[in-house]
């Protein structure tokens, strides 16, 4: 739940995403396939948020070559928590 939920993105950039990976201390421990992007003013609990952030409805892709690879640690160097990578990238 925490790969689908509550994101500040460029939503015009994430709609053309193929896969959302979900990282954790450097491993992808999630794949996604995104279907559908939503909305959100507030969080389930009631916060509320002072810009939208966005969720995404998906499939699991469990059998991805991304999934259990490294990302270099400064790929969000930038202190964000989102990147995007070129869809030429390719599992090592």
């Amino acid at each position: 739940e925490r790969t689908r939920k509550y994101w500040h993105v460029n939503i015009e950039r994430a709609k053309k995403a193929d896969y959302v990976l979900g990282v954790y201390k450097s491993i992808v421990r999630a794949v996604y396939r995104p279907i559908n992007w939503l909305p959100f003013d507030f969080a389930e609990d009631g916060t509320m948020f002072r810009k939208t952030r966005w969720a995404f409805e998906g499939e699991e892709v469990p059998d991805s070559p991304y999934l259990n690879k490294m990302i270099p640690h400064n790929t969000f160097g930038s202190g964000s928590a989102i990147a995007y990578f070129p869809r030429t990238l390719r599992s090592k």
